[in-house]
């Protein structure tokens, strides 16, 4: 196959597998990726819905109990007057409060008052149309669930009456302090109509119907939706068209039942713009790719394989036919014009250099003869001159026989003989006689391994020696070289390297820090008694070989732990770091570590090890995390104190300014607390604080700060948290503490809030400016008679 055939077929066969890869991309992951968003995007709208109705429902419930837990309500249930229902229950109750249904039971189930509203015509209804003239225990809506205190006994959600769906909620009627007898049962219910439904669209912004599956005959289409509805399926989404998806999902009513099925209409806009955008993204993609396989297979035939083609013609035409090879394509000035150009110019240098070769075959026939002669006489020089200067620094002697036939000079130096000493003379006086035998054995068996013995001077001198022969042709005969190295420097390094290995092994076991050496940096090597005791093993034996990973904490942690600092150990630097690792046992302590690669050079080699030291720093950590506390912590009331507040809200305040989020301050002041201190005591007035510590603690979120900003004053800073919201959350505290009471001398105690709540705005310069703004929120709600909340922020004037 021709190079311009193999380029086609290869351009070819990418384009064609790209093609299929792009293509398979768009049909298996982008295609069911905008399907999986849309469905993901009907589940929101969907439990949008839902989460409408619920927060109705605890609107309604939170009502209901504020009138249930009431003394005039608890005195009307006991002995109905007129002046009650004039005060209370006249038309502007039922429209301020969004209300349709008031019934008020008796415990014997008898209907002590009940009356219904149509809001939007104004109009009285017959009560009995939704609730039932008399209500026994067993009915629904007074089967409250009886658990914990009277309170907290309640019922709410969709009541499946007669003429339809109704929002109730009902509640034991007590007195203001939730205390009985229970005298009966308070009921209120906002009907669910197409009023009520056009307010959740609103809210919701979704568009949406309910459908009653308590009838006895509900179409085919509802049944077959509601067997694919349960529990592990809360959710079916049905294509209508191109444009229009359905979700749907089941609403529950009081008894736990099946009772209106949500319809929500989602728009698939999105989706339709996306698999449009996609198609044009696959067809111009397929458009841009052939045509660039055409235009590159255009110019790699132009350019590439024609040239190429008629180079390697007129090559083997010239090498076939054996004329002379010119340059087929003179005027080209890229790589293949060079790759021409050379070709012309080695064929031209091969011409000559064969005319060169030539002439030197015969100059070389004429050296041979003189050469011959010549290295035969340099042949025995060069064998005794490689023998005597082969080693540079040991003595070196030639023996036959253990007679001495040459030297070097560095042998006379060491034994104190003259060179002419030494010529001659039996070798083995020259080795201490102790040694001697085993020198005769070393030699008889031609041992050429190095060996130590005691060499004898000329003065008697014995000195430590370290000796290697071996035999050699010398002169048409057979003898043995000898090279001595007088070794007493390395004896005394050897015997000084004991002496420090026996002191750094003392104090490496003795240690009050445990050492550990890794293998590779992951595998321990050898560990002191400190460290085996810390890791908790008993011996060496038992954790010989441990891996790194079992003294982490968790996987995770072995992991972050060599991000972090395995890169400062191939840099060669010390690594000291407090970090958590385990025991044997599984128990966790801190420790300081200090860790260093043991290999010099940069990087270093971990496998050469690395060295670790490390001690029990727990209690040291304990105390700081003690210190901490006290230095953010009000000792009084245990939340976050004014420092801590004033760090953190300006934490807030620029992140507040960087991605405009909502910031919003609740400065808080607890009414009169300097009378309560000077009436009952500073010990009433540590629990009046104490209790509304833990009151406004569990009703602000985790993502709040509460903070005690001195005496009776407190703070709640809301991080993304818009006025309305603050305001909320406000008003809650406000609530809560003015139902709260601290018995004290056989009375209950009532204490109040004022509270001024604030929201950060654009000319807002500083954290600082917002508390005084808030402050100053804070002193119209005492000015205004205390006992409530004053909001100030972009929303809001007064």
């Amino acid at each position: 196959m021709s190079l311009r055939s193999k380029v086609a077929v290869y351009l070819c066969t990418v384009f064609i597998v790209s093609s299929l890869i792009i293509l398979a991309v768009h049909l298996f992951i982008l295609f069911p990726g905008l399907e999986r968003i849309e469905r993901r995007h009907a589940r929101q709208n969907v439990d949008r819905i839902k989460k409408a109705v619920k927060k109705e429902l605890s609107y309604l419930d939170s009502l209901c109990h504020d009138w249930s837990a009431w003394n005039e309500t608890y005195d009307f249930v006991k002995s109905p007057t007129d002046e009650y229902k004039k005060n209370n229950l006249g038309y502007h109750t039922y429209s301020n409060n969004r209300l349709n249904l008031i019934t008020i039971v008796n415990r014997k189930g008898k209907i002590v008052y009940s009356q219904a509203w149509d809001l939007h015509s104004r109009k009285q209804l017959d009560s009995r149309e939704f609730i039932e003239n008399r209500i026994l225990k067993e009915h629904p809506l007074i089967n409250f669930a009886r658990q914990g205190g009277l309170s907290e006994w309640k019922l709410s959600g969709i009541y499946m009456g007669e003429t339809g769906p109704i929002f109730i909620s009902s509640r034991p009627v007590l007195t203001s302090d939730n205390r009985g007898p229970m005298l009966g049962t308070l009921i209120f219910g906002r009907f669910f109509d197409r009023f009520f439904i056009h307010d959740l669209v609103n809210q919701t912004h979704v568009d949406f119907t309910l459908i009653d599956i308590t009838a006895e005959k509900t179409s085919p289409s509802v049944q077959s939706i509601l067997q694919k509805l349960s529990s592990e399926t809360p959710y079916y989404f049905q294509k209508k068209d191109k444009d229009i998806l359905f979700g749907y999902s089941l609403l529950r009513d009081v008894e736990g039942k099946k009772a209106l099925l949500v319809k929500a209409s989602i728009s698939r806009e999105i989706t339709a713009r996306g698999a449009a955008a996609l198609r044009l993204s696959l067809v111009l993609t397929f458009v841009s790719a052939l045509a660039s396989l055409l235009a590159l297979v255009w110019i790699l035939n132009k350019n590439i394989a024609g040239p190429l083609t008629r180079l390697t013609d007129h090559v083997l035409t010239a090498g076939k036919n054996g004329t002379r090879f010119f340059n087929p394509i003179p005027d080209r000035h890229d790589e293949i014009g060079a790759l021409a150009a050379e070709f012309e110019r080695m064929v031209l240098m091969l011409e000559h250099r064969a005319e060169e070769l030539l002439e030197a075959n015969e100059d070389l026939k004429r050296d041979i003869t003189i050469r011959r002669e010549t290295e035969k006489k340099l042949r025995e020089s060069e064998e005794r001159f490689r023998i005597l200067h082969d080693a540079s620094f040991g003595g070196i002697g030639i023996h036959d026989d253990g007679i001495i036939l040459d030297a070097n000079k560095t042998l006379a130096e060491m034994t104190g003989y003259e060179f002419d000493e030494l010529l001659g003379m039996d070798g083995l006086q020259l080795i201490a006689p102790r040694w001697r035998e085993m020198v005769r054995e070393k030699i008889r068996s031609g041992d050429e391994n190095p060996y130590d013995v005691e060499g004898l001077k000329k003065d008697g001198t014995v000195f430590p020696l370290e000796v290697q022969g071996k035999a050699i042709p010398y002169y048409g005969r057979t003898v043995r070289i000898t090279e001595s190295r007088d070794i007493t420097l390395r004896k005394k390094v050897e015997e000084e390297l004991k002496r420090v290995h026996r002191e750094l092994t003392t104090i490496f076991e003795n240690g009050a820090v445990g050492i550990m050496f890794l293998r590779g940096g992951r595998y321990l090597v050898r560990a002191n008694k400190r460290a085996l005791e810390l890791l908790g093993y008993g011996s060496m034996e038992e954790a010989k070989g441990l891996s790194m990973r079992k003294i982490h904490v968790s996987e995770e942690r072995y992991s972050e732990f060599g991000r972090n600092y395995y890169d400062s150990l191939l840099s060669g630097e010390m690594i000291r770091v407090e970090y958590e690792l385990k025991r044997r046992d599984g128990t966790v302590f801190w420790a300081n570590l200090s860790g260093k690669a043991i290999d010099s050079n940069t990087p270093p080699d971990l496998d050469k090890g690395v060295v670790w030291m490390f001690d029990d720093i727990t209690e040291k950590k304990k105390n700081e995390e003690k210190l901490r506390e006290l230095a953010v912590k009000d000792p009084l009331t245990g939340i976050f104190n004014r420092r801590y507040f004033m760090e953190q809200g300006k934490v807030e305040f620029e992140r507040q300014r960087r991605y405009g989020q909502g910031l919003s301050i609740i400065m808080i002041d607890i009414d009169r607390f300097k009378s309560v201190n000077d009436r009952y005591g500073h010990d009433v007035g540590d629990r009046v604080l104490a209790g509304f510590t833990k009151l406004g603690s569990a009703i602000v979120r985790e993502s709040d700060i509460f903070a005690r900003l001195g005496g009776e004053e407190f703070a709640v800073l809301l991080p993304a948290t818009a006025l309305a919201d603050a305001c909320v959350i406000a008003e809650r505290l406000r609530k809560a503490q003015e139902k709260e009471r601290v018995v004290t001398d056989g009375e209950g105690l009532v204490v109040t809030l004022s509270c001024g709540v604030f929201e950060c705005e654009k000319d807002v310069e500083s954290f600082e400016n917002m508390v005084k703004m808030c402050d100053i929120a804070l002193y119209r709600a005492k000015a205004k008679g205390r006992n409530r909340v004053v909001c100030t922020g972009s929303w809001v004037t007064n």
